[in-house]
């Protein structure tokens, strides 16, 4: 038997398997001290949930999936609109050497999948599928990919493959990645910046360790949530702009990267010249540093 649930109750239900996530990273201490992400937490609960619904009572539970897409795009312009060259700078070699092993293993991870899917006599395009295009690019890569694959190529099922394979790489990424970084940071005796409860009270929004103070109380006004909405809305349309230009040329861009590429290349230089002139009610990290505040 399907259960079909509309739009507001799948919104429903990613929420509450969000809470369940952090509930359960909150509340058993080794996932805390594996590093294991709360959604990956929920997700696999609610996956064992639904899969005990089917085999057991024979209930197949189906998600809308209208609002996916838009979710994903406005994620992708915080992304954007987060992004700061100034800390990208203080990486240094370091930095440079992390983004060399990764170009390595893009092309490993792309040989590997083209030559198993040639093995089994499928097509290339399967293998870079269960490649870097899911593995490295995630959800938003497949969503942006898999559409034009069946429909230009005619490979059936790209976008169902695609999903799977980055969500695949999602919780394996994080099953393994954490305790993996944890093992690393304790045979190398590596330590963060270390923050006190007194000075966490004391940073501002621009200051560099708001992800390590996530309880810290922030002020969220209704002008705040208007400028928001403006800018992802604006990032939505130059993105939706970018994708009908590049259509059906040689050099395609997805629409989440033309949102990134909007939110930082277009919407940032705006606020921040913006910000000097006009009394917003908030300003972008990036334009904090660099308007003097």
């Amino acid at each position: 038997m399907d259960l079909q649930l509309n739009t507001y109750y799948t919104l429903i239900c990613a929420a509450l398997v969000l809470l369940l996530g952090k509930w359960l990273v909150g509340h058993l201490r080794w996932l805390a001290n594996f590093n294991i992400p709360e959604p990956v937490a929920g997700g696999l609960v609610a996956a064992a949930l639904c899969y005990a619904l089917n085999v057991l009572l024979g209930y197949r539970l189906g998600f809308d999936v209208d609002l996916q897409t838009a979710f994903m795009l406005v994620f992708f312009s915080s992304i954007g609109l987060s992004a700061n060259f100034t800390k990208l700078k203080q990486g240094g070699r370091a930095l440079l050497l992390f983004l060399l092993v990764i170009a390595v293993y893009i092309g490993v991870q792309n040989g590997v999948g083209v030559a198993l899917a040639s093995l089994l006599g499928l097509d290339p395009l399967v293998g870079l599928i269960a490649g870097s295009m899911t593995l490295l690019g995630g959800h938003g890569t497949a969503g942006a990919w898999g559409s034009v694959l069946e429909r230009d190529h005619g490979i059936q099922g790209a976008m169902t493959l695609g999903m799977a394979c980055a969500t695949f790489g999602l919780i394996i990424g994080g099953l393994v990645g954490g305790p993996l970084a944890k093992w690393l940071i304790r045979r190398h005796q590596l330590q963060g910046p270390q923050v006190t409860p007194a000075d966490a009270d004391n940073l501002v929004e621009a200051d560099a360790y708001n992800f390590e103070s996530p309880r810290k109380t922030r002020l969220i006004t209704t002008d705040a949530i208007i400028e928001t909405l403006a800018l992802f809305a604006g990032c939505l349309a130059f993105a939706q702009l970018m994708t009908a230009l590049t259509a059906g040329a040689s050099f395609q861009l997805p629409t989440f990267v033309s949102m990134c590429s909007a939110s930082k290349c277009l919407i940032v230089p705006l606020m921040c010249l913006a910000t000097r002139r006009c009394r917003f009610t908030w300003r972008l990290p990036c334009c904090r540093s660099s308007c003097g505040s």
